[in-house]
């Protein structure tokens, strides 16, 4: 993941799921389940992904 890459065409919703769930693979995080963030970092990029689609489908992307 290159951050200056991903936000080359602005900061959006899209972006910030998928950064913070890239973020979540990469940090640990004490004290917590890591399945649990796992979890979330993988919603998060699922979120992403539905928006990209919705944007594309809407002739957006």
């Amino acid at each position: 993941m290159s951050l200056p890459e991903e936000l080359k065409e602005g900061f959006t919703l899209e972006s910030f799921f998928d950064i913070y769930g890239n973020i979540l693979q990469v940090i640990e995080v004490k004290g917590v389940d890591e399945e649990l963030i796992n979890m979330i970092a993988e919603w998060s990029q699922a979120i992403a992904s539905i928006l990209a689609l919705m944007a594309a489908m809407q002739g957006d992307f």
